[in-house]
């Protein structure tokens, strides 16, 4: 038969593609017809399931004092009954004694509009596509006349066998066959309707692959165990209403799986479609009815992405979790399941970064719908623009849009690809491959980027300047002894008079990137300094660390991941840190306004004799992630925490009087006469970290960032701020 001739897409009204999957024996060929439909969603709302934060009080006002209010991952309303601080009793109604109709806009908040024509969207892995399998294609009107055939990979064609029904057809949304994928100008349009065609489909079916001989047995473990919680948008679990063991929310609490069950489930996460990029948009919008399905039997998302989010706890005690690839693959599914789509935006593109996708670009294409609306719209996509150009482009629209030079541009590492300026992300890399960092960090304080690009690769940079790379250690390896010995070795040299104490308080620091209590106060899963530096110690001495297991996924994820990558420095004012192998002495210490870690640069002269500087990546410093390069050490008894509630906030807090605030201490009051003033205002940005805005009551400007961090007030206060060019 002849190929399928698309008919193009009328722009006009906005057209999308469905399908209709024809009834038949899993013997008969696969036959659909093609349709097209105008596509006109309700515009997209990033607040779609948010009350503002004066309403949300208003809502707990109302409740009894033993009572709160909560919303799922989803944002579906839930209540909880908590006299002790733990909960008594969960309900999705509010308690008896409240008023009749106190919390109808509460309770109506996630309600979604329902499409027609209804349809189901799949969301599955394309999988090899070197060999395509003939489906046909009938004329929609007349299903009895052949329209042409159209070439489908082997993943595919499985998936159409499986949701094929005996007798009714069947409505279906797949990209593959929706959208006319030889069409370039047609891919870059429908890239604007992939968040809302999963939103407003009826379910997505998420389709996982065959099933196997440990399947059934990972789908019921996740089933049965996300029966038993709830998850908040404010990351916290509590029991499910209608939940039969009422301890398991309880994240501190072993639970007594069956046998061979987390190996199950480890097996499952290891599937293709966790790593795929596109299916992080098409499951996070997709409705409560939405199944996960592998071979012939199928679960609900709801339970399933809780049982995700539950069960790496669980997971810490697997012999085969010692290697970095191991707890990727975790993370990237457990990241899957998380609320994404009010996510901040460095933790999407790092996601984007780490996860597989066939083209390039859409390591940037495929997270726009995740991404806030007002920032979305300015990138446009386009599969006819060289990749370091869509690169460059959106690294500078996510600047000026958060104002912020942080991880989501280069993080340093391999060389990456050609024709990229060095302060541009490759997003081809995954950031797991080269050197990246923990959260947590506040090299520049409150501080915003201010920053200039000059055509076709410059970014004039502001910042301060701290010294240089005087000496550097050997590749880490996963030797802690020989680590901790070639540690000693180059402070002993650099730094004599650093004692045996100091050296490993030091280390310990740099080795867990400040994941240690006294900076998360909250965490109880992280250890204090001191116990800390005892596991230290012993894999320092080459035995066998005495870990509890509460700090065991602290352990896997912090101690032994960065013992495994990067180089230790010293610099010439004295500090220690942990950077990419790439580092060599030379290269020079900077701390960009609003960078939240120190960006090392290799200087470079350019054929004027004016210095350029290729960035080498960022960096941990001890004694330089708190701000302290631009406005000097927090003085006791401060000591700068971060508390995690939601958003996730940096504070100060004083050890004496227990005071805390969000001021840094360092900072002299706002002059009277400054003309800046606090204000209330939701963070667009989506900054890991919450954000005090200020105006200008003269000229209206809002800033993201504290005034007296701007350039002009910290040249005032004698900080050399100095101007860096990039290439």
């Amino acid at each position: 038969m002849a190929p399928y001739q698309y008919v193009p897409l009328d722009a006009n009204k906005n057209q999308i593609r469905i399908l209709s999957l024809l009834p038949g024996s899993h013997e008969d060929p696969i036959r659909i017809s093609i349709s097209q439909i105008s596509f006109d969603p309700p515009e997209r709302n990033d607040q779609e399931t948010f009350l503002s934060d004066e309403r949300f009080r208003e809502i707990q006002d109302k409740l009894p004092e033993t009572w709160s209010a909560y919303r799922t991952i989803e944002g579906r309303p839930i209540f909880g009954c908590e006299p002790d601080g733990q909960p008594v009793h969960i309900s999705w109604q509010p308690p008896e004694s409240a008023s009749e109709g106190a919390f109808d806009e509460f309770m109506n908040i996630a309600e979604r509009e329902e499409f027609e024509p209804a349809f189901e969207a799949v969301s599955y892995t394309w999988g090899a596509l070197d060999t395509t399998l003939a489906i046909e294609v009938v004329d929609t009107l007349s299903p009895t006349t052949t329209a042409g055939t159209l070439d489908v990979g082997p993943n595919l064609f499985e998936i159409i066998h499986h949701l094929r029904l005996p007798e009714d057809a069947r409505t279906l949304w797949i990209d593959a066959i929706c959208i006319n994928q030889q069409d370039l100008v047609e891919r870059s349009k429908q890239i604007k309707n992939m968040r809302d065609i999963y939103a407003y489909a009826r379910r997505v079916i998420v389709w996982l692959g065959p099933s196997s001989e440990d399947s059934t047995l990972a789908l019921r473990t996740l089933e049965h165990v996300g029966k038993q919680i709830e998850f908040t948008i404010c990351d916290t679990f509590m029991p499910a209403p209608d939940c039969t063991e009422t301890q398991w929310w309880d994240y501190e609490e072993r639970l007594p799986l069956a046998s061979g069950a987390l190996e199950a489930v480890l097996n499952l996460i290891q599937r293709p479609y966790f790593e795929r990029l596109w299916v992080k948009q098409e499951i996070q919008f997709s409705s409560e009815a939405s199944i996960m399905q592998c071979g012939d039997m199928a679960i609900r998302w709801y339970h399933m992405r809780r049982g995700l989010i539950r069960l790496p706890r669980e997971m810490t005690a697997l012999p085969r979790l010692n290697s970095v690839s191991s707890w990727t693959k975790i993370r990237i599914a457990d990241r899957t399941a998380h609320r994404l789509k009010m996510g901040d935006i460095e933790t999407l593109f790092d996601i984007a970064a780490e996860c597989k996708c066939v083209d390039p670009r859409d390591r940037i294409f495929a997270i726009l719908g995740l991404l806030p609306a007002s920032l979305a719209q300015r990138i446009h996509p386009d599969y006819q623009s060289p990749v370091e150009q869509v690169y460059l482009q959106a690294f500078l629209t996510i600047l000026d849009f958060t104002r912020r030079f942080s991880r989501i541009g280069c993080v340093g590492g391999k060389a990456g690809m050609r024709n990229r300026p060095s302060w541009v992300r490759d997003f081809t890399q995954s950031y797991i491959d080269n050197y990246w960092l923990q959260d947590g960090n506040l090299a520049s304080g409150h501080s915003s980027s201010h920053t200039s690009f000059v055509a076709p690769n410059q970014l004039h940079m502001q910042g301060v300047y701290h010294g240089e790379i005087t000496a550097v250690s050997s590749p880490l390896t996963g030797s802690a002894t020989a680590n901790y010995l070639a540690f000693c070795e180059l402070v002993s040299v650099s730094l004599p008079n650093k004692t045996k104490n100091e050296c490993l308080d030091i280390y310990t620091w740099v080795m867990t990137e400040g994941q240690l209590h006294e900076r998360w106060p909250e965490l109880v899963v992280m250890p204090p300094s001191g116990e800390a530096k005892a596991i230290v110690q012993q894999m320092c001495d080459g035995k066998e660390p005495d870990v509890p297991d509460v700090y065991r996924e602290w352990f896997s994820e912090t101690l032994m991941d960065q013992q495994q990558r990067g180089i230790i420095f010293v610099t010439s004012t004295g500090c220690i840190g942990c950077a990419s192998p790439t580092v060599r002495p030379g290269d020079k210490v900077s701390i960009p306004l609003g960078s939240r870690e120190p960006i090392l640069l290799r200087p470079k002269t350019s054929d004027n004799a004016v210095q350029h500087h290729q960035v080498v990546g960022i960096s941990y410093i001890h004694g330089l992630m708190e701000g302290q390069a631009i406005l000097g050490p927090i003085s006791v008894p401060w000591r700068m925490v971060i508390e995690t509630i939601t958003p996730v906030t940096i504070e100060f807090r004083n050890s004496q009087t227990g005071e805390m605030t969000r001021e840094d201490p360092r900072l002299d009051p706002l002059p009277h006469d400054s003309r800046w003033v606090k204000i209330e205002k939701k963070d667009e940005t989506r900054s890991p970290y919450a954000i005090q805005h200020y105006k200008h009551l003269d000229t209206g400007q809002v800033l993201t960032s504290d005034p007296r961090l701007l350039p002009e007030a910290l040249r005032a206060r004698g900080v050399n701020v100095e101007t860096f060019i990039l290439v």
